[in-house]
């Protein structure tokens, strides 16, 4: 019975010859094959044998089914969530269509495994493309208040007078007094820029960056890009890779935009100098500006990749230097931007990374008084006593 069993599945599981090299006694049950094995193997016919694989190809075969299969992973993945987030449709919409892709997608990945097509997948995906197009950014939503108006500038010959500069009053993070002001100010009285990081995360790379400008009588401008927020949503870096904030330049001043920051968010906030001539502050800071206009009348979406706080201020500087400034995953990951613009020699002071963090820290004691209109110079004061100014000759003012 042992060697009957053996035998028996020995000759099920042995490899099927291709036709026309068969053996002439496999027609019949498995026991006839297996009584009439031996005859069988002593018959001048030619054995079959499995061809042999070629490891190299083998290899190059699972990689590009590898490759293969993660480009429809991706296409399926984002399908799936760009019908989800496609706020033109209705929620019930939304979600049918969502598991209904799901399901095309199954069967998808199963026609690519039969049959080697990946028709369905790609064309879902090319689909959705095509509805995508059709999804535009609008300035004409329920926004929150604090985003309600959009900054724009008027440029005169040395001067430019800037409208809805947010000055607001805070008690909480959800409860304050919006003040909406229209400022002038001499483009040539502009002397310093700022670059501002705002961890807001327990891993420092989840961050916010914005600059500061400062004019000779100690005013400060900040310029925040930041989401458009419409009432009741919050902030979700994966929401923002599928079209579901506008973008917009918040003008403010600095005991809005940083105390917000400081005193009532409670994060860290870093202003660094930057080292560049007047000249170059101006024509960043006017540059900024024209952008902000340009959103007001053609407004663009946010993108957690390609279109962000910190991607829109590299751009700026690039407009300004004659090398722009090389890509690098720290402006992906901007809570780590600072040590980008040390290593570019744009940082305006010496020292560690480290030494220079807790040189211009934003202290909270240094400047309790929100309403003290000195407030700005105190936090800088601040700097001054916690770092001595380098001995050290500095480099020429330039990006």
């Amino acid at each position: 019975m042992v060697i009957l069993g053996y035998y028996t599945l020995k000759t099920l599981y042995q490899p099927t010859p291709p036709p026309g090299n068969r053996y002439p006694t496999d027609r019949g049950s498995g026991f006839y094959v297996i009584l009439f094995r031996h005859n069988m193997m002593t018959r001048n016919t030619k054995p079959y044998h499995a061809p042999t694989q070629n490891p190299v190809g083998t290899v190059t075969t699972y990689l590009i089914n590898g490759i293969s299969y993660s480009v429809l992973a991706v296409v399926t993945g984002w399908t799936f969530f760009a019908l989800w987030y496609f706020e033109p449709w209705p929620d019930f919409i939304r979600t049918v269509t969502a598991i209904i892709w799901t399901c095309i997608a199954v069967a998808g990945m199963i026609m690519l495994a039969k049959t080697g097509s990946a028709s369905i997948i790609f064309g879902g995906g090319l689909l959705m493309l095509g509805l995508w197009s059709f999804h535009r950014p609008s300035n004409d939503l329920t926004w929150s208040d604090d985003q309600a108006k959009l900054a724009t500038a008027e440029f005169a010959e040395n001067s430019v007078t800037l409208h809805n500069i947010r000055h607001a009053v805070y008690r909480s993070t959800t409860d304050y007094d919006i003040h909406w002001e229209t400022k002038t100010y001499g483009l040539h009285r502009i002397r310093s820029v700022e670059f501002v990081v705002e961890p807001f995360s327990s891993w420092r790379g989840v961050a916010h960056t914005f600059l500061t400008f400062g004019f000779d009588d100690g005013e400060y401008v900040a310029i925040s890009v930041e989401i458009r927020r419409e009432i009741h949503a919050s902030y979700s870096p994966f929401k923002g890779l599928f079209r579901q904030y506008e973008i917009m330049y918040v003008i403010g001043d600095e005991r809005d935009i940083i105390a917000l920051r400081t005193h009532f968010r409670q994060n860290p906030v870093y202003l660094f100098p930057i080292r560049a001539t007047h000249e170059q502050v101006r024509a960043l800071f006017v540059d900024m500006l024209q952008r902000a206009n340009s959103l007001a009348e053609k407004p663009e979406f946010y993108n957690t990749l390609t279109n962000t706080c910190s991607s829109n201020i590299v751009r700026h500087f690039n407009k300004l230097r004659a090398k722009p400034l090389p890509f690098d995953w720290r402006v992906l990951f901007p809570g780590y931007a600072d040590e980008l613009a040390r290593e570019l020699g744009l940082i305006d002071a010496e020292g560690g990374m480290d030494a220079l963090r807790r040189r211009f820290l934003v202290a909270t004691c240094d400047a309790k008084d929100i309403d003290d209109p000195d407030w700005s110079a105190n936090l800088r004061r601040g700097f001054s006593r916690r770092g001595e100014p380098s001995t050290k000759p500095r480099r020429p003012n330039s990006y």
